[in-house]
């Protein structure tokens, strides 16, 4: 995994009331066909067997939310978190590569988070007490996120 600089959002639809900015991912210049919310690019990552990892926020002062998309060229969006709480705000903080599928980055509230990445959608059902955490439901995933202890 590492993070890269070839990776851009173009907008095709602006933010709402109702809805985040969706933008269209272009990779060298080149438009892939895979659409994903939130304005501004805040990190990418090349994962491997091209796939990537992408954070994006809305740039909303009162009421930031993160992004973190998992894509494949050639397949679209493979899996999706959103981390955020109504009425906060927060920055992303850039994440810190742990080892070739797990990365660490803070988020809301300061609080730092694992992220996991799976090779292939490993069962996953997840109950979070913590308001900061959705994701569609699905019995398969390819990413796990994990509050990590304050140390």
């Amino acid at each position: 995994m590492k993070i890269i600089k070839n990776i851009k959002l173009i907008v095709i639809k602006p933010a709402n009331d109702y809805r985040e900015t969706l933008c269209e991912v272009y990779l060298d210049g080149v438009a892939t066909q895979i659409y994903v919310r939130g304005e501004v690019l805040e990190q990418a990552l090349y994962v491997a067997d091209n796939r990537y990892l992408l954070f994006t926020t809305d740039n909303v002062i009162f009421e930031e939310s993160l992004n973190i998309y998992l894509i494949e060229i050639g397949r679209g969006v493979l899996d999706k978190l959103w981390v955020g709480v109504p009425y906060e705000t927060d920055s992303y903080s850039g994440c810190e590569i742990l080892d070739e599928y797990s990365l660490r980055f803070s988020f809301i509230y300061k609080r730092d988070w694992q992220l996991l990445i799976y090779q292939k959608p490993a069962f996953r059902v997840s109950f979070y007490s913590f308001l900061a955490f959705l994701t569609t439901f699905r019995l398969k995933r390819y990413l796990r996120l994990k509050q990590m202890p304050k140390s």
